[in-house]
This record gives C-alpha cells, structure tokens and sequence, in this order.
C-alpha cells in the first residue's frame, strides 16, 4: 500500500490591487482634459445661442405682428377716408356743382380699397396666430399688443454697432470653442506615439489554510511595491498615423465653420 502526500491547504486566497498614475504623457492627457473643458463651453454658448434665437424669433414675430396691426389700421382709415370723400361729392353732384364723372371715380376708389382692407386684415391674424403659435397661446384665444411700433435710436455708429453684435453673437463663441476643442483633440491624438511615464504600485495578499475557511496571521503574507514604468509605443500598425490625420480634419472643418 503506497502512502499518500496531499500538496497545498484546502483553502487558498489571493488578492492583488494594481494603481497605476500618469505623470507624464507627452501632453496627451493634458491636452485631451482641455478639449473637453472647450467642448462643455462650445455646448453652453450653442445652448444660450438656441435661447437667444427663441427670444429674437418671438420677438420678430411680435414686432412683425404690431407692423401688419398698424398696415390694418391704415387700410381701414384710408377707406373711411375714401368713403367720406365720396359722401361730398354725391352731395356736391345732388347740388350740381361737380361733374357725375368726379363720383365715379370717387366709388372706383373705394371699391379698390374694400379688398386692401380685406388683406390687411387677414396678414394681421395670420401675424398674430404665428406669434401664438410661438408662444404657445391657443389660436382662439384673443392677445393685446401694447407696445408702441416706433422706431429706436441706440446710439452709436455702423463700426460700433457691429462690434456689439459680434460680441453678443453666442453661436460664433461656440464655433471658436469647437475650433480649440478640435486643435487640443489633435494634439492630444498625436501624442500616442510619444512616450508616457507611470508611477506603479502594487499589493498583494495571500494566504492558505486546512484549518477552517479563513487563513489566521501566520498562514498568511502580504507585500507591496513602487516603481516607475516608462512606455513608448513602436508599431501600431500605423493605426494612430490615421487616426491622427483623421483629427486633422476635424480641426480644419472646424476652422472653415
């Protein structure tokens, strides 16, 4: 009968952490971190710029309908005006002091200006209805406009009129932001053929045991270690060439927006 040898506990544990942190990547992180910093505020200048948008299409819609109010309201004077025009006449034809030819033509006017007054009129609700559309009001419900259609002097001159509008201009901010955006991407892309240095630090567990589940002290050891790790890529398969040369686009895109 041959005697038996049992190798190794019953139980065996293992338990390892790896920390690894950059220290120094050619730019490759530095770069990327700022890219994305460009692109959070690329996207809050296009998000003021749709807000802004919202607010000036309202506010034509607004002013577009105050303007056909008032081409409404001068339609409607001028045929009161025609009318009158032709009461007189008729008056002065009934007394025979003006030829019948001047009520003619007093009538012809006025009949031209019934259809004006019509179109007038419906370029108002069809103004009106577009601004409620926009501000959510039901069509059927009736608005007041109450601001006066007069015209605004702010000052200034053509140059420095421009200068503000640009300053304001929300959506040439976000533009310039996905321009860096893009530029630090491609920075960021080129850097992978660079090298990188890492600090390293790894601890280890372990422990065996035949005597229950767990390990006690002395059946079990633990270690730790620090390094530095410096790698530098030799061949990708060309691969980051591309990809690189693919940011570069992106970047001249950008700059052409």
């Amino acid at each position: 009968i041959r005697d038996r040898f049992e190798i190794g506990q019953d139980n065996a544990w293992l338990g390892v952490l790896n920390l690894r942190q950059v220290l120094w990547a050619s730019g490759r992180v530095g770069n990327a971190w700022k890219s994305a910093r460009a692109q959070a505020a690329a996207a809050r200048a296009a998000g003021d710029d749709t807000a802004a948008a919202i607010a000036r299409d309202v506010r034509s819609a607004y002013y577009l309908a105050l303007l056909a109010g008032e081409q409404a309201h001068i339609a409607r004077e001028s045929l009161r005006q025609a009318q009158r025009t032709l009461d007189q006449i008729r008056e002065q034809v009934d007394k025979g002091v003006t030829p019948e030819f001047d009520r003619v033509r007093a009538a012809v006017t006025v009949a031209s200006r019934r259809p004006q007054v019509t179109r007038a009129e419906n370029g108002e609700a069809i103004a009106r209805d577009a601004l409620k559309r926009l501000l959510g009001v039901p069509l059927h419900r009736p608005i007041a406009l109450t601001d006066p259609l007069r015209a605004q002097d702010h000052g200034g001159t053509l140059e420095q009129a421009t200068a503000r509008a640009l300053h304001s201009r929300r959506d040439l901010e976000a533009v310039k932001e996905q321009l860096r955006a893009a530029d630090l991407r491609q920075r960021a892309q080129s850097a992978n053929d660079r090298p990188s240095l890492y600090l390293d630090g790894n601890l280890q567990w372990q422990g065996e045991t035949s005597d229950g589940l767990w390990p006690g002290d002395r059946e079990s050891a633990a270690s730790a270690s620090v390094g530095l790790t410096l790698s530098w890529p030799i061949f990708d398969g060309l691969r980051n060439r591309y990809q690189t040369r693919a940011a570069e686009a992106v970047a001249a895109r950008a700059r052409l927006q």
